[in-house]
């Protein structure tokens, strides 16, 4: 799949993984796989996104946020499947039973926080 341009491997996980004795590879979507899951499978991707390009501007920190992000998510739906009576909602379960304003919003996933540091906080 690499070698046909329907995956990738960002370079910045060379950097990331440097000093790790058993280095792991991280596959990012590639612009045939984009493509192949848009026509093929019907599953929706934005446009206007040239996956090679972001592949290759990706950061470590992105990197390891995003590994992060996997591994809860992973670990959340492993959790409601050993429970057997609970389930993960997707995005588009929420929304759909959101109120009409909640789906009027831009951004209707992006919650407003205050971090405190010290005496002062910021949105």
């Amino acid at each position: 799949m690499y070698n046909h341009k329907y995956i990738d491997k960002p370079k910045a996980q060379r950097a990331l993984f440097s000093h790790a004795k058993k280095r792991p590879t991280i596959y990012a979507l590639g612009n045939k796989g984009a493509d192949t899951l848009v026509h093929q499978c019907n599953i929706p991707m934005p446009q206007s996104v040239y996956w090679t390009e972001k592949n290759r501007r990706v950061r470590e920190k992105h990197i390891e946020h995003t590994l992060g992000i996997s591994d809860f998510m992973v670990s959340v739906e492993m959790v409601c499947k050993k429970a057997g009576n609970i389930r993960l909602l997707d995005r588009d379960e929420i929304l759909a039973r959101s109120s009409k304003q909640t789906k009027r919003v831009e951004y209707p996933f992006r919650w407003k926080t205050q971090i405190m540091h010290g005496d002062q906080g910021t949105v």
